[in-house]
């Protein structure tokens, strides 16, 4: 939770993905991959979601990104004021 105002600067950022955040993907950065498994997490526990696909898998893939939900939205202000 305390990753989420790193990840996400503004309570409207899109974290840009790629397929290199995809373990499955020739060439994926292991870094990515790291975050990546951190942001599927967050999605389990309805804090961000995907944009214009209905899954993180085909975000990275197609290169669009995942937002905030207004629940995370609410958590990465938590952490920003580090009152969690």
């Amino acid at each position: 939770l305390r990753q989420l105002p790193t990840w996400f600067p503004a309570p409207d950022h899109v974290f840009p993905l790629d397929p290199e955040y995809e373990d499955t993907e020739l060439g994926h950065d292991p870094a990515k991959v790291a975050i990546f498994k951190k942001l599927q997490k967050c999605r389990d526990a309805k804090l961000i979601e995907a944009v214009d696909e209905d899954f993180l898998y085909f975000a990275a893939m197609n290169s669009t990104g995942c937002r905030l939900t207004l629940l995370g939205q609410r958590y990465r202000k938590l952490a920003a004021e580090r009152r969690i």
